[in-house]
């Protein structure tokens, strides 16, 4: 068995996970089509330009969008919220089904060149998105993470977004299917609690692989991966070698010293915890994700113990999700970036 079948075998997704996602993808695109059917959408002809301190909430809106951040706010039942650009550089907070988000590609790759980041960057010339959504209004938590995510005061978020965010793919019209679309979504929940791992995880071992062959460590990963007195945390969910870091299902490895930061994210659902893990950021990727069960049969924490873990052999290594690590960390991209800061 060569290097990185060895790899490959304790790092990627497991078979049965791959098709319980793909059947519950499935029925949830079946009765996302039923939804569409029934519900009989507005017509996009009939929506205004959305100002987001003068648009009636409910109304039905659009905004051209030339750039899209990342996602700034999770609110745990699977909404995501970004801040999105448009030709006259006006920044709007937008609410962003996963399904939308595809068609945006080119804004959020265009929102992480360095040419948007420029001082004298012209938006006027650029290929737009035109985004349509209900308007509604952005509640106190909402506009707490925002702030936090843009390292601004609230009344600098009521200036620059004003009272309304932008919903999008939802419409007056859509109340009429609301069952239908309660029941897609309650199986979209539990398919992307399948796909997504999958999907992230192809992604790490895509980029841990080329980091590994760019540095010539495959074959010494693969040996030291095997090694007897290798420390494993959370039932083999993550192992510790002299140099190297593994995530059983996460597709993610990596050495000690490309670790930049790392912390725990407490995973919710409708306000309930379902579950920890380590995440964090390495130099050859913005994400990456270690499953070590918390806590084990001793009682341990095995998310810190696996912190403690890497920041002895990486003293530089960035932990816990504090306000000065994730600004931090976020001058670590921009510098691999080589971009500069976006006039708010």
């Amino acid at each position: 068995m060569d290097a990185k079948r060895i790899i490959k075998t304790y790092i990627s997704t497991r078979p049965a996970s791959k098709i319980i996602a793909g059947v519950l993808a499935g029925a949830m695109v079946v009765l996302l089509v039923l939804f569409a059917v029934n519900s009989g959408g507005d017509d996009t002809a009939t929506a205004h330009e959305f100002y987001p301190s003068d648009s009636p909430k409910g109304s039905y809106c659009y905004v051209d969008v030339v750039a899209v951040s990342d996602w700034l706010y999770d609110d745990g039942d699977g909404n995501k919220y970004y801040t999105i650009f448009d030709r006259e550089g006006y920044l709007y907070i937008a609410r962003i089904p996963s399904g939308i988000l595809g068609r945006l590609d080119k804004q959020y790759e265009f929102f992480m060149t360095e040419e948007f980041w420029a001082e004298d960057c012209d938006l006027t010339q650029r290929e737009s998105y035109r985004l349509y959504g209900g308007v509604r209004g952005a509640t106190d938590t909402i506009k707490d993470y925002i702030c936090q995510a843009w390292e601004i005061t609230l009344s600098d978020y009521d200036r620059m977004f004003g009272d309304n965010y932008l919903a999008a793919g939802s419409s007056p019209s859509s109340d009429r299917a609301a069952w239908m679309f309660a029941l897609s979504l309650t199986l979209g929940v539990f398919s992307l609690t399948f796909c997504i791992p999958s999907i992230s995880a192809n992604k790490a071992m895509k980029k841990s692989f080329a980091r590994l062959d760019e540095m010539g460590l495959t074959e010494q990963a693969a040996m030291e991966l095997e090694m007897t007195d290798n420390l494993s945390l959370g039932k083999d969910a993550v192992r510790f070698s002299v140099k190297f870091v593994f995530g059983k299902g996460t597709g993610f490895v990596g050495i000690y010293e490309d670790i930049e930061w790392c912390y725990k994210r407490v995973q919710r659902y409708n306000g309930i915890k379902t579950g920890e893990a380590l995440v964090g950021q390495a130099k050859f990727i913005n994400n990456f994700t270690l499953n070590a069960a918390n806590p084990n049969k001793k009682g341990e924490d095995t998310i810190e113990k696996a912190m403690a873990v890497i920041a002895a052999k990486n003293p530089t290594v960035l932990l816990g999700f504090t306000g000065e690590n994730i600004k931090a960390a976020r001058d670590l991209r921009r510098e691999r970036k080589g971009g500069g800061k976006h006039a708010l």
